[in-house]
């Protein structure tokens, strides 16, 4: 089971990296503006951040082993499609279909792990999960941009789907003795396709403002009253979403830290391949190793994260979002024979740096939650998460086709690292110490 699992984390998390270094080089196959081809990595996030909520509902109706294998299924069909693409729309729709099986995998694999395991066993199973966690996402850019240099793009989608395949079977066979918890369940469809709807119309209304914007502006005068709809539906008990947890300032504050985070630093590794790859002529296999060094820097930034206690969390949090801004712009508008090296130095330092409140924001988040709030709050975090990583992409596409991109990027980016400044300054420095252990309470 555990093997199952840490093999669904593995191919999701190389899914997940692999992409970035050969968007310029899709986009030159298939006449492709650089404007449209983030869609190939937004359509993946959102869909994967949409199919979350109906996760539990699966690993509950039918085998968590069983639902694991066909999403492998699903997403080795998905890498199918995008193998033989011959437009970018059909691109993208196979993206969607990958974030479709995507965002069920992992949570449903971490059911399967975890079912039945004594404490000892949910520590050992904790220490593998770190392996794919910490290394995939190094060697996802540098396998992507090789392959893309040397074999061309679609050949990292065959590479997918021999490893999807390989998860689907070994799912199946490891957990063909498994059972459904409750075969009865039953899932909230209207809730989701309400949620799904509103995220959906407000998410591609910023690219179409660039091409229609009487059209753009249509989806986003429907999204308002489907989310309205949306957020008044799941009041109510047994839907998709339980927003009970919102009330609860921590979260609040903890969720929206984390998922300007993601839409931060999404939105520089959408924009620092592209920009090296197509403005400064830098082959793909060099994109993906100066993209490696984000994930080094999370690693290395992890272990400094304690800290955080001995100069004040919120004073410590505040402190690595400034010292972001100046790494941003180092990443973006290095250039000359000192491009790669000093990208990827700004990359390291921005993985570091915002991967403190990217940390410190997810242990606020659960701080102070009853047990029963638990699953809703970690939906609603894992896909908002998802949701703003596919905005921040969006968002950084719209400056790219521009002859100042690396400028209007780098202002971009520096104000969403700014936007942090107001969730985590509005919790009080007691209540951002008593998140981890270093005071008496929540607020």
């Amino acid at each position: 089971m555990v093997l199952a699992f840490l093999s669904a984390m593995a191919l999701n998390g190389l899914d997940a990296t692999i992409i970035t270094p050969a968007l310029p080089r899709i986009a030159s196959d298939l006449g492709a503006g650089l404007d449209h081809i983030t869609a190939v990595e937004w359509s993946f996030l959102v869909a994967a951040g949409l199919a979350l909520p109906a996760a539990g509902w699966a690993g509950s109706r039918w085998r968590p082993a069983w639902v694991l294998a066909c999403c492998s299924v699903v997403f080795a069909l998905g890498c199918a499609v995008a193998l033989a693409a011959p437009v970018l729309e059909v691109l993208v729709a196979a993206r969607a279909l990958q974030g479709i099986a995507s965002g069920l995998m992992v949570p449903v694999g971490l059911v399967m792990a975890y079912d039945g395991a004594t404490g000892s066993d949910r520590l050992r199973i904790a220490r593998w999960t770190t392996v794919p966690l910490t290394l995939v996402p190094m060697v996802g850019p540098l396998l992507g941009g090789w392959l893309t240099q040397h074999h061309g793009w679609r050949s990292m989608f065959a590479v997918l789907l021999v490893l999807a395949m390989v998860v689907a079977l070994t799912t199946w066979w490891v957990g063909r003795d498994g059972r459904a918890t409750d075969p009865a369940a039953r899932l909230d469809a209207i809730g989701l396709l309400l949620v799904g709807g509103a995220i959906l119309l407000a998410t591609i209304a910023l690219p179409l403002s660039s091409s229609s914007l009487p059209l753009a502006l249509g989806c986003l005068v429907v999204a308002v009253p489907v989310a309205f709809l949306a957020r008044r539906w799941c009041r109510r008990p047994g839907r998709v979403l339980d927003l009970g947890v919102t009330r609860l300032r921590t979260f609040r504050a903890g969720l929206v830290t984390t998922a300007l985070c993601a839409a931060v630093v999404n939105a520089l590794l959408c924009a620092v391949p592209v920009l090296l790859v197509t403005r400064q002529g830098h082959s793909t296999t060099e994109a993906g190793l100066v993209l490696a060094a984000e994930s080094l820097g999370v690693l290395l930034g992890a272990r400094l994260v304690g800290s955080a206690q001995r100069f004040g969390v919120r004073g410590w949090v505040l402190a690595s979002v400034l010292a972001t801004v100046p790494c941003v712009v180092v990443a973006l508008l290095g250039g000359g024979r000192w491009a790669l090296p000093t990208a990827a130095t700004g990359l390291a330092l921005v993985g570091i740096l915002l991967g403190q409140p990217t940390m410190l924001g997810q242990v606020m988040a659960f701080h102070g939650l009853a047990g029963e709030q638990m699953p809703s709050a970690t939906v609603l975090l894992m896909g908002l998460r998802s949701v703003a990583s596919a905005w921040g992409v969006v968002a950084v596409s719209l400056t790219l086709p521009h002859p100042g991109a690396a400028l209007w990027c780098a202002a971009l980016t520096v104000v969403l690292v700014l936007a942090l400044l107001l969730p985590v300054g509005r919790v009080p420095a007691a209540t951002w110490a008593a998140t981890v252990g270093d005071g008496p309470g929540p607020a």
